[in-house]
């Protein structure tokens, strides 16, 4: 099996590194795994404001470039699902996507008294299933 480990220089632009994971993959064929640097699109810390959701464009972008050259890839990007922020994980192969590990983020407000067992609650449900593999359609992202 043959590993290309690749170092960005992580920008404050979403867009510009996804395009720098594109040409970085591309650059090097012949790889069987591509492992990407985590918060690959943000850099840390990572600005909740680039937080995606698991159908945005840099997930688009991973499987396009793993189903296009037949090529597992992993790495780590700011996740936000139902108001919560995750660290994720994904290795990515043939647009099937797997959660390897994700760290689940608090987003820091005043909350009103008796919150906090709600947030372990969430925090416990988080955490309850620690892989997820799911499929989705076949999307070009260019």
């Amino acid at each position: 099996m043959k590993v290309c480990v690749i170092s960005l220089d992580i920008q404050e632009n979403p867009e510009v590194n996804r395009n720098l994971i594109k040409q970085q993959i591309l650059a090097y064929p012949g790889s069987d795994l591509y492992v990407l640097p985590e918060y690959m699109t943000t850099g840390f810390p990572a600005p909740l404001e680039f937080a995606e959701q698991m159908s945005g464009p840099t997930v688009q972008l991973l499987q396009y470039l793993s189903a296009l050259l037949n090529v597992a890839i992993c790495g780590s990007l700011l996740i936000q699902e139902n108001g919560f922020y995750f660290n994720r994980l994904l290795f990515v192969y043939n647009s099937t996507f797997t959660i390897i590990k994700q760290l689940f983020m608090i987003k820091f407000t005043f909350s009103p008294p008796g919150t906090s067992t709600q947030i372990q609650k969430v925090v416990q449900n988080a955490f309850s299933s620690p892989s997820k593999t799911q499929n989705s359609s076949s999307k070009s992202a260019t």
